[in-house]
C-alpha cells in the first residue's frame, strides 16, 4: 500500500479496492483488515488467475490446503464480527451471499468478447485486457471496425457446455471461471485452469458454510446484507 499514490490514500472512502490472492499471500482476513485499517470502505478479492506464472500463481496442493485453512478463518471471523461492520462493504462476500440467498445461477462468469472489449493506444481491439499482447486475438480496430465472426468465436463457453464443468457441484456458482486464462494456458477455453478451479471451489464451500450459519443463527443480519446489496 505504500506504493499507492498519496491522493488515493487521502480519500480512500471514495474508492473500492481489490486484492489478488496469490500463493505467496493467501491470507484473506489479513489483507481485508489491512484495507480496513488503511481507510478503504468497499473491498473485494479474487484468486490469482492461471498457473502459468509458477512463482506467483502456480498453486500446489499444499498451497491450496493453506488457502482452505485461511479461508475458514476469514468466514468464521465474519460471522463472529456480524454487527460490528457492514458486510456489504466486502463486495466479494456480499455478492456471494446475495446470490445464494436469491438462488441466482451463473452460467458464465466471464464477460470476454461479450460485454468486455479493450482498445489499445494503437486502436486495436481485443476481447479482454489479458489477451491484449496476443496479436492472434485481435478482433478489429477503431478504424476498420470489428470482425463479428471472430468476436463471436471467442465468446466464453457456458459452464454446462464444458465437459469438465458439467458434473461439478459448483458449475452454476463459479460460472466456469476466466476464459482468457484458459486460452493462455491451453489454447482454448474448453476447460478452466485446474488449480484456480480448486481454489474457487474452496471459496464457494466456505461461503456456503457462512450463508447457512447466518441463515440458521442470524437471519436478520443476512437479510440486511441483501437489502443493502439489492
Amino acid at each position: 500500500m505504500e506504493q499507492v499514490g498519496p491522493n488515493l490514500l487521502s480519500m480512500p472512502e471514495l474508492f473500492s479496492v481489490r486484492a489478488t490472492i496469490t500463493r505467496k499471500f493467501p491470507d484473506v482476513s489479513r489483507i481485508m483488515n489491512h484495507f480496513k485499517e488503511t481507510g478503504f470502505i468497499y473491498k473485494s478479492f479474487d484468486i490469482a488467475s492461471g498457473d502459468y506464472d509458477q512463482e506467483t500463481t502456480g498453486w500446489t496442493k499444499k498451497d491450496l490446503e493453506k488457502y482452505d485453512n485461511n479461508f475458514f478463518k476469514y468466514v468464521d471471523k465474519i460471522f463472529s464480527d456480524a454487527g460490528k461492520d457492514s458486510l456489504a462493504e466486502i463486495i466479494e462476500t456480499a455478492d456471494k451471499l446475495n446470490r445464494l440467498q436469491k438462488r441466482k445461477p451463473l452460467y458464465s462468469a466471464c464477460r470476454m468478447s461479450r460485454a468486455l472489449m479493450v482498445v489499445t493506444p494503437e486502436g486495436d481491439i481485443f476481447p479482454c485486457y489479458r489477451l491484449s499482447e496476443r496479436v492472434d486475438f485481435t478482433i478489429g480496430n477503431v478504424f476498420n471496425g470489428i470482425n463479428e465472426q471472430k468476436k463471436q468465436s471467442l465468446y466464453p463457453k457456458l459452464s454446462f457446455n464444458r465437459d469438465i464443468c458439467r458434473d461439478c457441484w459448483a458449475r452454476y456458482l463459479c460460472g466456469g471461471g476466466c476464459a482468457a486464462e484458459s486460452f493462455i494456458k491451453y489454447g482454448h477455453d474448453y476447460k478452466p485452469c485446474e488449480t484456480v478451479c480448486h481454489a474457487r471451489k474452496i471459496s464457494w464451500k466456505w461461503h456456503i458454510w457462512l450463508y447457512l450459519k447466518f441463515h440458521t443463527e442470524n437471519p436478520l443480519f443476512l437479510n440486511s446484507i441483501n437489502f443493502f446489496w439489492g
